[in-house]
């Protein structure tokens, strides 16, 4: 089976297409509307659990390791739901 037998007889894009002049153009979908990113959570005052977390995301930051950060803020985010927060 050919590749654009595969993709519907067409060649990537998420766009529609059309003819217009002999050539073909591609038109643009609609934008993504992108949320504004959380706050990064704080700790609960008095939770070791939290405060390591918070230690070990504050380390990841100062090593340029963004991912790692937000799994520590994602740890912290949902651990706080256990007391309260």
């Amino acid at each position: 089976m050919r590749l654009p037998a595969l993709l519907g007889g067409r060649l990537g894009g998420t766009g529609h297409q059309r003819r217009s002049g002999g050539r073909d153009m591609t038109e643009m979908g609609l934008p993504v509307d992108l949320p504004l990113p959380l706050e990064p959570p704080e700790p609960a005052e008095g939770c070791e659990v939290c405060a390591s977390h918070d230690v070990w995301r504050t380390r990841a930051l100062r090593a340029g390791d963004y991912s790692r950060a937000t799994d520590h803020s994602v740890r912290i985010r949902r651990h706080d739901t256990g007391h309260g927060g």
